[in-house]
């Protein structure tokens, strides 16, 4: 039919009988090139209903190449595939007009994580393979994926996957990124880029590129993207070496500090004990991360920070505070 809602509504009606009539199969299967983007979309979510095959999985590529950064496409796409989640990563990563499109990575990134969640263990090996080859071609979606699969590296999907020649490649892609990262001769979308692979490598292999990368005379979206990538850590080591460089740091990157350390109670931890040593100041918190950092510490102890001058120590405010309550 030449109208585009009829087509839909016939998609509607023919995916249940699908799996068992070729000849609707087909149609289903032609629709990944129909010229109507919501047609496409009812289509992906049909496509998710057939049997998992090679022309299910052809028309579901095809419909992620047209996505244009339709999140919603690349959803549906992404719901239908089901199993048949790594074949795609593999046609789309060898796909090199498609791979190096910001569609094509936003597809590779979901389709990483799906798989990451699936946890099937029959994927570890064919996984793994596709990594080691991707390595030898030195693709440049390689650290993406290994950001996506190997990060954080304590759970069992990711325990599972460093194993073998994995971790020699972890190590050889993160010092890639350490190198790109620092080298202010690179162009400065690369650094950005390289700087979120840190996330690759142990707090203790990277801490130090990191504080290189926040020094006052780096520009500001590498000091910027390196907060931001610090988003992905879970050590104490990061809140405590951050206000370390406190007074270092610029008014910017003092307001993304205060920021990331929100995200963790152990860093609101070590927040609120700077602020009860009069390192930060309440000032420069907003009133919601007064909020919370009060929720944590309780009326008492966040009353005593809040209020406390430069001539009462914190003790003293303390216990006035306390005594009032008793």
């Amino acid at each position: 039919d030449t109208h585009q809602h009829v087509r839909r509504h016939a998609v509607r009606l023919a995916e249940q009988r699908a799996a068992n009539d070729e000849t609707l199969r087909t149609a289903i299967l032609n629709l990944a090139d129909d010229p109507s983007q919501r047609e496409r979309y009812q289509t992906a979510f049909s496509l998710g209903l057939l049997p998992d095959a090679a022309e299910r999985q052809h028309a579901l590529y095809r419909l992620a190449q047209r996505a244009e950064q339709d999140a919603y496409l690349l959803f549906a796409v992404q719901t239908a595939t089901k199993e048949g989640s790594l074949a795609l990563l593999s046609r789309a990563v060898h796909d090199e007009q498609f791979s190096s499109s910001s569609n094509g990575a936003e597809f590779l990134k979901r389709l990483a994580a799906q798989i990451r969640r699936q946890d099937r263990p029959q994927d570890v090996v064919p996984l793994t393979e596709l990594l080691v080859q991707l390595d030898d071609q030195e693709h440049p979606r390689l650290a993406d994926l290994l950001i996506e699969f190997a990060v954080p590296a304590d759970d069992a999907f990711s325990r599972r996957l460093r194993t073998g020649k994995l971790p020699d490649i972890l190590q050889r892609t993160l010092q890639r990124s350490i190198e790109t990262a620092l080298d202010r001769e690179q162009p400065e979308l690369g650094r950005l880029a390289a700087v979120q692979q840190l996330a690759l490598g142990a707090w203790d292999d990277t801490g130090d590129a990191y504080f290189q990368l926040l020094e006052p005379t780096q520009t500001l979206p590498i000091q910027v993207a390196t907060i931001q990538s610090l988003r992905r850590r879970s050590s104490p080591d990061v809140a405590t070496q951050l206000l370390d460089v406190w007074d270092d740091l610029s008014p910017t990157i003092r307001t993304e500090v205060i920021g990331l350390l929100m995200t963790r109670s152990m860093w609101r931890e070590t927040l609120l004990q700077v602020l009860e040593q009069r390192r930060v100041k309440p000032s420069e918190l907003t009133a919601l991360q007064k909020q919370q950092l009060a929720r944590d510490a309780g009326d008492v102890r966040w009353a005593a920070v809040d209020h406390a001058t430069i001539d009462q120590s914190i003790d003293r405010v303390f216990k006035i505070y306390r005594a009032a309550l008793e």
